[in-house]
């Protein structure tokens, strides 16, 4: 067995290994997405994750030669959408468009918030305008409880890698206004993307989450039949306490270092990874707790799934959920994939993941 030196030791090269190897693809004149999706599922150095986050969205191209062209232009069509609904122009919203805007801001002080403090002014007007734009532009879903976690996760991200670059404290006030029209910009851009891979998430009843709830409930019936069991026995429903793990996908449920790694995987595996591998994730982390929570009864079982133990967990920790959930995937997707959302689930659970999520 290795000493606690030689395994310290063979971490930290293998990390300058990683690190190198990023380095390489990220500027190399033409990026190899397969190459990078492969890599990424890992987990992505934080100096590159800006950047790798970018590219995997579709935001940056592949082509480093396009990239500041294509930032350029993409942040000038942003700004011209924030300008058509700009302060100036409230006066004549529509009630449709107040009652958007009325909701955004409600939702914004209650924003989980790692490391930016969501009290600041001047990143809640940032917030408020890029999640009000993408609203009227999308007006199939409009906007949903839940869009603020994941924005402020991208403004986060995209706003670090600047205050990296330039080697910068993180204190918000000391910010020009021309980075952080940047960051929102890039920010609205990159939760565009996000979002048009889980589309019926937020489409009216919300089908997509009501899906992978399904799949989720089925997923434990197979692998942890006593864990079912006993929660049918407690009833216990899932989608009562998983449905907000779908729609904000563990942004209130982890540490930011977790979360992100987590979103590495996701964002690596493509169009399945906020969608399908979520679900395996969910079910990695249920499972993990399953011995504790046989031996609960109904109102212990719903205080500890509405407050799972996840907020202290360590990097290492998340490793091995991210690998369980490989390993559920690969033992049952053919099932999982294969099954269809009865109608009458569908209706049945409108009205309680409506109400789970207020």
């Amino acid at each position: 067995m290795k000493s606690p030196k030689t395994r310290s030791r063979s971490f930290n090269e293998a990390n300058s290994y990683r690190f190198k190897v990023f380095e390489e693809i990220i500027q190399s004149p033409v990026v190899d997405i397969c190459v990078l999706r492969d890599l990424s599922w890992n987990g992505i150095p934080a100096k590159f994750r800006s950047t790798t986050w970018q590219i995997l969205l579709g935001y940056l191209p592949s082509n480093t030669l396009r990239r500041e062209s294509t930032l350029k232009r993409k942040r000038n069509e942003y700004n011209n959408f924030a300008t058509c609904h700009s302060e100036t122009n409230r006066l004549s919203m529509t009630a449709k468009e107040h009652t958007i805007l009325h909701q955004v801001q409600a939702d914004i002080p209650r924003t989980k918030s790692h490391v930016l403090s969501i009290e600041n002014g001047r990143l809640q007007l940032h917030l408020e305008r890029l999640l009000y734009v993408w609203a009227i532009r999308h007006s199939a879903s409009g906007y949903v409880q839940g869009m603020n976690d994941l924005a402020l996760v991208f403004f986060t991200v995209l706003l670090e890698n600047h205050l990296y670059e330039n080697h910068a404290g993180f204190c918000f006030d000391d910010i020009s206004d021309e980075l952080l029209q940047e960051v929102e910009a890039d920010t609205y851009w990159c939760l565009d993307g996000m979002i048009s891979k889980i589309h019926d998430h937020y489409i009216p009843d919300q089908p997509g989450i009501q899906r992978m709830n399904f799949r989720l409930k089925e997923l434990i019936k197979r692998y942890d039949s006593s864990l079912f069991q006993h929660l049918e026995e407690q009833d216990i429903e899932i989608s009562h306490f998983s449905s907000s793990w779908m729609n904000c996908l563990f942004v209130r449920e982890l540490p930011l270092n977790c979360l992100l790694r987590t979103w590495d995987t996701y964002l690596s595996e493509n169009l399945g990874g906020f969608d399908d591998f979520h679900v395996y994730v969910c079910a990695a982390f249920l499972c993990h707790f399953s011995s504790e929570m046989k031996t609960m009864e109904y109102e212990s079982l719903c205080l500890f799934l509405c407050n799972m133990p996840t907020k202290n967990l360590m990097g290492n920790e998340v490793e091995l959920f991210l690998s369980q959930a490989y390993v559920l995937k690969c033992m049952y997707s053919e099932v999982v994939d294969r099954l269809t959302v009865p109608l009458s689930y569908l209706r049945r659970r409108s009205c309680d993941l409506v109400a789970s999520l207020l």
